[in-house]
């Protein structure tokens, strides 16, 4: 014979659902929470000209990830921060490089305490999984662009490479890709300009440098 739950069970079990559902981040509160932790890198010449910029983030208090592309060559660089009306601080060197990978880790000048350091995992993403990104796509700062993990693919030599549908254009090098967590997945490498929204990063368990791997 089949037992009826009681009502007061049934609304019960609908209150705990609806409570952790709305325990879950937005979008919007997700960027917000992490975006303080993304930054601008900018590179001049001997002139003083800008000559490419990029993005990045903090994987510890005055230290930066991006791309080596972005600040290899350059006589000397910058960052920006997103928070409020943003911040310049002059990077003062770099700590390590991942060649292969395209990383570089830069040491910055900056007080103590001012930088929010974006939490990573080593966690390799599900394919179809939502993921957004942060960056600095053609100058325009702190510029916030969804999407999922459309394959995760093995590559000799670098490891996982997360290909992601968030659109992505000069600038986002060195931008982080996070997941609906918060949690940054990976860096944004590569764009593939013959190809229509194919956007790859690499994955943080690929990585090379000595950064922190939740």
């Amino acid at each position: 014979m089949k037992r009826k739950l009681p009502p007061w069970l049934a609304l019960l079990a609908l209150f705990v659902f609806a409570a952790s559902a709305s325990a879950e981040e937005s979008l919007p509160e997700l960027v917000r929470r992490v975006k303080p932790s993304v930054v601008s890198v900018i590179t001049y010449n001997a002139a003083g000209e800008v000559t490419l910029t990029g993005s990045g983030f903090f994987i510890r208090p005055g230290q930066v990830l991006t791309n080596l592309h972005v600040v290899e060559g350059a006589h000397h660089a910058e960052i920006r921060t997103f928070e409020g009306k943003g911040k310049t601080y002059k990077v003062a060197g770099l700590v390590e490089v991942d060649e292969d990978g395209d990383l570089a880790v830069l040491r910055v000048d900056m007080p103590a305490g001012r930088a929010s350091v974006a939490e990573t995992t080593a966690v390799v993403p599900d394919e179809g999984e939502r993921i957004f990104v942060i960056g600095n796509p053609l100058r325009l700062e702190g510029s916030v662009a969804d999407g999922i993990v459309s394959a995760v693919r093995e590559v000799p030599s670098l490891g996982n490479i997360v290909q992601i549908t968030a659109p992505i254009s000069h600038g986002n090098s060195g931008s982080p890709v996070f997941n609906m967590r918060g949690q940054v997945v990976g860096v944004v490498t590569i764009r593939v300009m013959n190809g229509e929204n194919i956007n790859l990063a690499l994955g943080v368990s690929s990585a090379s440098t000595s950064w922190p791997r939740g």
